[in-house]
């Protein structure tokens, strides 16, 4: 079983900060897949330049989770996450579980592409 921490931000590292400081000190991957657009009704963007939401994954080993309320996990040494502040606050869930909890667009694009790289 794997565990995957996916982020969403506006444009690729390095050059990019987020919010959470996870660009910063994590060893993030980029998904594969153009940028994602939550409406091109509403923006426009054009992936071939790069414009959009790009998605970044980081694994995260099942060894280092511990369950948290029967439905999630958390961390077990926020150590993992240098620099982040509110590693104790994350939890991961199984990926048929996130995709139930998401109302957020941008997020469930991820998640299916998550499910795309890893099969």
């Amino acid at each position: 079983m794997r565990y995957i921490i996916f982020i969403i931000c506006k444009s690729k590292p390095p050059e990019a900060k987020s919010a959470s400081g996870f660009l910063e000190v994590m060893r993030s991957v980029e998904m594969p897949g153009p940028p994602i657009n939550s409406s091109r009704m509403f923006f426009v963007a054009d992936p071939v330049k790069g414009q959009g939401v790009h998605a970044f994954m980081y694994r995260v080993s099942e060894t280092d989770l511990e369950p948290d309320d029967g439905e999630s996990f958390r961390i077990k040494d926020t150590a993992l996450f240098p620099g982040f502040k509110m590693a104790s606050e994350l939890r991961f869930f199984r990926w048929k579980k996130a995709v139930l909890l998401t109302a957020d667009v941008l997020a469930l694009a991820a998640l299916a592409r998550i499910k795309v790289v890893l099969g």
